[in-house]
This record gives structure tokens, C-alpha cells and sequence, in this order.
């Protein structure tokens, strides 16, 4: 087994990628609820629960994991990112709910003692493992029997326009980076459908389930504010800070992206289409109305 801890993700989230989110944990936490809802239903949460929630980040999920098992379950939020637990601590302080606790830990490597719990959880936290086999493998030792695995990933950047479209925007005026090797950790690394079942079997995971779900991920409430967040977050956000352009080609990207926005508003936002894929293990019955891919 590798010994590996994540060290990259560690610092990334513990810098910049941390500040980063937090500058927009509004915009985001917004934007991803609908992805996190459909998860939560998938998971099917009951009172009385233990449930780990990985890659916690603010906490959103974990709090509404918290309300859900009740009084009589317990929730932990676990994050690489002290930055973010911090903001998760305060964030459950300021919900009153005293049935959750928060730690900053490698999913990967840490040792859970004698914790089990009935729910591993995870909303886009865990995309990002080195060794994602032995991190699921670690994350599994944690359930009880019965226990399930439920979590959502972001599908391919082929089935995100929101990643895909932009990127092309930027990339009439920079080089855009070298696109990571395949299944690299990443938003996209657990894109491919069979990819995940491979590793979740080399878990130790069975009976796995994966959905596509698509909804529109609302990139802010106007114009200005969609081609700020893609200007500073995102897949884009990321290509353009790598290259750090001058302000004039930053005002050329910001226009383009303006052009390209003006066919994705509605009335009360800004919003591209987006897909994730929802997993999970046990025997659920699976709901009907989403294209099943387990």
C-alpha cells in the first residue's frame, strides 16, 4: 500500500485553493446545493445516523446531514483543508447544531480508530486522492456492516459546458495548460463511470450504482459576476492565473467570456449546464427519472 498523503492537495487547500474558496464560498455553495440535494436523497439519510462526510469543505453538507440524522445521530466533517474546517466550525456554530464536529485529515491516510459509521458522504471531495483505490479502501475499513458509500463527482469535462466552453474563450488569447494525465487527481478524475467501479472494486465496494445528473450550475446572478467567478475559479480560473496575462488580455478574456455568456441567462441568473456523477454502493432502490449507468 502506498504511503503516499496527498501533500500537493494539502497545500493547494491550504493555500491559495483554500482563500479562493472562501472569497466565493457564497457564489459556490449556491451553485452546488441542487448537486449536493440529489446526492443527500440518494443517500437516504435516517435518524439516529453516524455519518462521515469527506471533503467537507465549509460544511454545507455536513450540516444538512446533521439536521437530517437528528439529536440522536452524529456527524463528522473531514477536510485536508484547515482553512475550510475552520470556517465549518463556524459556520455549525452559527446553525446551533451541536450533534456535528469538524477535523482536518487525509481521508487517505488517517486513522479513524474505532469510529464507524453507517454513512461515508462526500459532495466533489473526492476527486483530489493520490491513490484513490486506498483512499476509498480506508474510507470503507470506517462503515459499519450495511453501512453505504454515497457520493457525487463531477462527470467528464466533455459532459461540462461549463468547463469546456470557457476554456476555449481563454484560449484565443493564452496557451492553456497541459490537460493533467488521465484519472489524475482533479475535479475530473472520477469522470469515467468505469474508472470508478475499477477502483471502488479494488476497495473492497460492491453493488455500486452510478447516475448522470445534469442541472444548470448558475455562474452568478448577472454577467459581471459570471465572468468574475470564471475568471478567478473554475477550470478558466485556474488556466488564467497560470498564465498571468497582462491586464489588456485580461480585459480581451473578460469580453469574450461576456459574448459567450449572453446566451446562457435567464431571468434571475447566469447559468451553463452542468453533470455529475452520483454513486453508490448498497441496496438502495434506485429512484426513476435519471439515466442509470451501474
Amino acid at each position: 500500500m502506498s504511503d503516499k498523503t496527498n501533500a500537493a492537495m494539502a497545500e493547494f487547500w491550504n493555500g491559495d485553493g483554500g482563500s479562493k474558496w472562501l472569497s466565493f464560498e457564497d457564489r459556490l455553495e449556491a451553485s452546488l446545493q441542487v448537486f449536493g440535494d440529489r446526492a443527500l436523497t440518494c443517500a437516504g439519510v435516517k435518524t439516529g445516523q453516524r455519518a462521515l462526510d469527506v471533503g467537507c469543505g465549509c460544511g454545507p453538507t455536513t450540516l444538512e446531514l446533521a439536521r437530517r440524522v437528528g439529536p440522536e445521530g452524529r456527524v463528522k466533517g473531514l477536510d485536508i483543508s484547515t482553512t475550510l474546517t475552520s470556517r465549518a466550525e463556524n459556520n455549525a456554530r452559527a446553525a446551533g447544531l451541536s450533534n456535528v464536529e469538524f477535523e482536518c485529515a487525509d481521508a487517505q491516510t488517517t486513522d479513524f480508530g474505532d469510529e464507524r459509521f453507517d454513512l461515508v458522504f462526500s459532495r466533489f471531495g473526492v476527486m483530489f486522492f493520490d491513490e484513490p483505490a486506498q483512499a476509498f479502501g480506508n474510507l470503507r475499513a470506517t462503515l459499519k456492516p450495511g453501512g453505504r458509500l454515497v457520493f457525487a463527482a463531477w462527470a467528464s469535462r466533455e459532459q461540462n459546458p461549463w468547463v469546456t466552453e470557457p476554456l476555449q474563450c481563454v484560449a484565443k488569447h493564452i496557451d492553456l495548460p497541459q490537460p493533467p494525465p488521465a484519472n489524475a487527481p482533479g475535479p475530473f478524475s472520477l469522470g469515467d463511470p468505469e474508472h470508478v467501479k475499477t477502483i471502488l472494486n479494488e476497495a473492497g465496494f460492491n453493488d455500486i450504482t452510478i447516475e448522470v445528473f445534469s442541472s444548470p450550475l448558475v455562474l452568478g446572478e448577472d454577467i459581471p459576476e459570471a465572468v468574475h467567478f470564471l475568471m478567478n475559479m473554475s477550470p478558466s480560473g485556474g488556466a488564467i492565473g497560470a498564465a498571468d496575462p497582462d491586464p489588456d488580455t485580461l480585459g480581451r478574456i473578460a469580453a469574450d467570456l461576456a459574448r459567450m455568456l449572453e446566451t446562457q441567462q435567464t431571468p434571475n441568473s447566469v447559468a451553463m449546464e452542468a453533470s455529475a456523477l452520483i454513486v453508490e454502493t448498497g441496496n438502495r432502490k434506485q429512484e426513476t427519472g435519471n439515466r442509470s449507468l451501474g
